[in-house]
């Protein structure tokens, strides 16, 4: 089928989309929506548009459309929510480049026990992020450190955890990233570094912010010995 033809399918689709939810078909916004839903294969939009018309939403968003195309690799964000959202900063959790900054959004509501504003905020933190990642990109999971706990408690923790999903040791998605190169596919295989190497910069960085913070009481400490 040609490419005319899909583009054409895919403005019939878009524009039906917008009558269903009784939303303004502005140019411009219909140029944002096709631009951003071409790359994918039509098969897969037709079916997620398929099913965003049916959803309880009255807005035309293409972020939660853009979020169906990626659901099958994902949760979806409030099964997320429920399943793999720490509760706690001291609780062990899986994350990923998705589920982790809408953790982050949620965790000041989670500490202030407002679980419905963390359940809000997370849900479309999360949608959001599923919404800007590529097309097809897998989930790269890492395990939240348990503040609180000893190195020991840690460690033994992950060990359990990573025998429960094997697939997400560190080593199974090195063995990813080899074969990636292998075929050939440097940009996938970049990717897959990163995500990699996310959770080594997060732990860098509380490493940092928590010398920071002992500098500073040292600081405060030392000031009243330097006056006597």
């Amino acid at each position: 089928m040609s490419t005319e033809h899909h583009t054409t399918e895919l403005a019939k689709m878009i524009s039906l989309v917008f009558k269903m939810k009784s939303a303004k078909a502005e140019p411009e916004v219909m140029e944002v929506w096709h631009s951003m839903l071409s790359e994918f294969d039509i098969t897969y939009v037709r079916k997620a548009l398929n099913t965003y018309i049916r959803t309880k939403t009255f807005t035309a968003d293409v972020a939660e459309v853009l979020a169906l195309l990626n659901k099958p690799l994902f949760m979806p964000a409030l099964e997320a929510f429920g399943q793999e959202c720490p509760r706690r900063e001291s609780d062990f959790a899986w994350l990923n480049q998705v589920s982790g900054p809408a953790w982050g959004a949620a965790l000041p509501f989670l500490d202030d026990g407002d679980i419905v504003g963390a359940r809000q905020t997370y849900v479309e933190t999360y949608n959001r992020a599923l919404a800007e990642l590529p097309p097809g990109e897998k989930p790269k999971y890492w395990i939240t450190e348990g503040s609180g706990a000893s190195h020991a408690q840690r460690l033994e923790k992950k060990t359990e955890m990573y025998a429960q999903h094997p697939e997400r040791r560190p080593l199974a998605r090195l063995a990813n990233l080899k074969q990636l190169t292998a075929e050939g596919s440097d940009a996938h295989a970049e990717q897959g570094l990163i995500g990699m190497l996310e959770p080594v910069k997060n732990a860098l960085a509380r490493m940092e912010q928590n010398v920071g913070k002992e500098m500073g009481l040292l600081e405060l400490g030392a000031g009243p010995t330097q006056r006597h």
